[in-house]
């Protein structure tokens, strides 16, 4: 199955609000002392948000002329583990923009282990299940208050993110075909060739990265 522009830009829409809806109901819970599934639910709206970096890349992709593989997509959207690795990925190269590369470093080189910690954590949650030494593993002792508010509020953070970058760049059926949506004034001195080449081109080294993490998967 494939996607147009038009249908990108309504999922990734449709995320964000659903992702909007479990922070808020997670907090409900949190309030109740529900920690749990206040942990379960801010997990899924990271997986949720996860999507839209999927998506927006696959958009791109189709805006600078790139295949797309939607086979490997569409297992990327719907893996648990794939939207997990998604979101360690993104948050490195932002902490490596961000300038601390120490921090990208660390999660670069801890994807599979982040990749099933957070992953236990979320069925954790909800599940009651066995410890490594045969102890009975119930939500409400796996999962904290403390962890519960840790889990919101890097929701809430991704969120914030996710609104801030849909905001910014707008949609990408309002692009022209061929183009990207910036300006010139952004960068000042640089023609909009340059800078339509330098976007292509940053675009193409973050697709690189997103494809080595996702490699292995890919091959299954």
């Amino acid at each position: 199955m494939s996607l147009n522009l038009k249908q990108i830009d309504d999922y990734i829409s449709a995320l964000i609000e659903n992702a909007d809806c479990l922070v808020r109901e997670a907090n409900i819970l949190l309030d109740a002392g529900g920690f749990a599934r206040a942990h379960t639910l801010s997990h899924l709206a990271r997986e949720e948000l996860s999507k839209c970096i999927i998506l927006y890349a696959a958009g791109r992709r189709i805006q600078c002329g790139i295949e797309v593989d939607w086979k490997s997509t569409m297992k990327r959207l719907r893996d648990h583990k794939s939207k997990i690795r998604q979101e360690t990925v993104m948050n490195a190269v932002i902490a490596s923009a961000a300038g601390s590369q120490l921090l990208s470093d660390i999660m670069l080189n801890n994807v599979q282990h982040l990749e099933k910690y957070k992953n236990d954590k979320k069925n954790n949650s909800i599940y009651v299940g066995l410890g490594e030494n045969g102890e009975i593993v119930t939500p409400s002792r796996e999962i904290s208050e403390e962890k519960a508010k840790k889990t919101i509020s890097l929701a809430e953070i991704a969120l914030e993110q996710e609104k801030r970058v849909s905001s910014r760049f707008g949609n990408l059926t309002d692009v022209e075909p061929g183009s990207v949506n910036y300006t010139p004034k952004i960068i000042d001195g640089m023609s909009r060739e340059d800078l339509e080449k330098n976007l292509k081109d940053m675009a193409q080294i973050f697709i690189t990265v997103l494809e080595r993490a996702y490699e292995d998967e890919s091959n299954k």
